[in-house]
């Protein structure tokens, strides 16, 4: 490989050993896509492909450097304004994420897919979390049928179980975590 392999406008950014070999990293300067090649441990290309953002961010995060150089080291993490009892509901390029303190982000997961303002579904907006002892739960305001739900998350904020909760479980929840989850300034029991 070199500046002028593997084509036009790619560039070679980053390399890292990866158990078996090697992971070696490409920038396109015309299209801003990222690409990877996996090499074997001589060096030998055993298999390349283009990767996501959530690929790339993945491997800064775990390589703990800037492979896409824009200052940031993995996901960027944007906090939102809800925080209970430390726990902030905020979200990064792939959609929802929770931060306890300093801690690294944890991003939302359902069925292998990232939770964002426009998945789960149509009207559908996360609107806090708290921590449950095992992991988190999650709750969930419908803009179309006024309807509330939860979802319980597990340490690594994957989906565990979720439903509709009732304005008593609603309200119960707003008491135990004093927080105003429908947001309407009232109903804390």
């Amino acid at each position: 490989a070199s500046a002028s392999n593997p084509g036009d406008g790619w560039s070679a950014i980053a390399a890292a050993a990866n158990g078996s070999g090697y992971d070696l990293y490409w920038r396109n300067s015309n299209s801003s896509q990222f690409g990877r090649w996996t090499l074997n441990s001589s060096g030998a290309l055993s298999g390349a492909g283009l990767i996501s953002t959530q690929e790339l961010l993945t491997a800064e995060t775990a390589l703990n450097y800037d492979i896409n150089q824009d200052s940031i080291t993995g996901f960027a993490y944007t906090p939102g304004s809800a925080t209970i009892n430390g726990l902030n509901l905020g979200n990064n390029e792939t959609g929802y994420a929770l931060r306890s303190g300093t801690a690294a982000p944890i991003q939302i997961t359902f069925a292998g897919q990232f939770a964002s303002a426009s998945n789960p579904g149509d009207g559908w907006s996360a609107i806090a979390a708290a921590a449950n002892g095992s992991g988190y739960d999650l709750y969930w305001r419908n803009s179309n049928s006024s309807q509330f739900g939860r979802w319980t998350l597990n340490s690594s904020g994957a989906l565990s179980s979720a439903g509709l909760i009732s304005t008593q479980e609603l309200l119960t929840a707003e008491t135990t975590l004093s927080f105003d989850l429908s947001g309407n300034g009232i109903g804390l029991l």
